[in-house]
C-alpha cells in the first residue's frame, strides 16, 4: 500500500473535516484518493457529494467514451451523525 505526502494527507483532511460529511462522500473521496502515488500533483477533492459524482462520470467518459443514453441517477445524501 502507498502513502500519500503531508500535502494529500491535508487536503483529504480539510476534505472530510466539513460539518455535513456523510458515508457516500467518504466512499466517494476514498475512491479518488486510493489512486493517486505520492508524486501525484494535490487537487482539490469536491465539496459534496454532487461534484464527486460529477467528477467520477468524467472520469468515466474519459476511460470509456461518451455514451448515447442519458440516464438519471436521484442520490440520497442523509448526513452522518457521529
Amino acid at each position: 500500500m502507498s502513502q500519500i505526502t503531508e500535502s494529500q494527507r491535508s487536503e483529504v483532511s480539510r476534505a472530510l473535516s466539513q460539518k455535513s460529511v456523510t458515508a457516500l462522500y467518504v466512499k466517494l473521496v476514498y475512491d479518488v484518493i486510493v489512486s493517486w502515488k505520492s508524486y501525484t500533483a494535490v487537487m482539490e477533492l469536491p465539496d459534496d457529494v454532487i461534484f464527486c459524482l460529477d467528477r467520477l462520470f468524467d472520469k468515466m467518459e474519459t476511460d470509456h467514451g461518451v455514451q448515447d443514453d442519458c440516464y438519471v441517477i436521484t442520490v440520497y445524501d442523509i448526513p452522518l451523525q457521529l
